[in-house]
């Protein structure tokens, strides 16, 4: 068995392999039905491309998840992607602009998570901002 993040390469392929069949298959039968659990591809893709220091890529996709569906983890996801941005960032603006990025999908987090999952993360990822 792979230890988390041994393979992230194979694994972000096989999320593009799922996508692709998956969109494929509905359009090949013209089917207006949907894929089960949609947000768990783009979200999986983007902290897959968070954790190989792609950010900007990983931003574009956990966006994505969180316009469907408003879950905690995601928004953990997103901000963590958001931290690792601006930490890159060297204008002073661009910097301020993420810090309240992060701001807000931490207070979407708080919000939806109704049993403290993610309170202690929250909170370290607020003090070092």
């Amino acid at each position: 068995m792979l230890k988390r993040g041994t393979n992230l390469q194979l694994a972000l392929k096989l999320i593009n392999d799922a996508q692709g069949l998956i969109q494929s298959t509905f359009t090949e039968h013209k089917n207006t039905g949907k894929a089960q659990y949609p947000v768990i591809y783009p979200d999986c893709k983007g902290w897959i491309l968070h954790k190989q220091g792609k950010n900007k890529e990983a931003i574009q996709c956990l966006e994505d998840a969180v316009k469907l569906e408003a879950n905690a983890e995601i928004y953990l996801h997103l901000a963590l992607s958001y931290e690792a941005m601006s930490q890159k960032i060297l204008f002073r603006q661009q910097r301020q602009n993420l810090v309240k990025q992060i701001q807000t999908c931490c207070k979407h987090i708080q919000e939806l998570d109704i049993n403290g999952q993610y309170e202690q993360q929250v909170n370290d990822l607020l003090q070092r901002l």
